[in-house]
């Protein structure tokens, strides 16, 4: 689910053309939190506030993040 999670949100940064950077600085958190959480690395303890800024950042709800990441295809 992590690594479902982590591409739905890189997507939808790349498509808000944002930086990991921006993301980060919206959540309050290091730009590694938001690499390895893109990457689907580690599941980072801020998650709610992490989603909540792609949220902010990218225009994408966090309910159709989440939906979009359990509806995705696993690899």
């Amino acid at each position: 689910m992590l690594k479902r999670l982590g591409r739905v949100a890189r997507e939808a940064r790349v498509d808000a053309e944002r930086t990991q950077l921006d993301i980060a600085t919206a959540a309050g958190v290091s730009h590694v939190v938001i690499s390895n959480l893109e990457r689907g690395d580690r599941w980072p303890q801020s998650i709610d506030r992490l989603v909540a800024a792609y949220e902010t950042e990218c225009g994408l709800p966090c309910d159709e993040l989440w939906r979009r990441a359990v509806l995705q295809t696993p690899t």
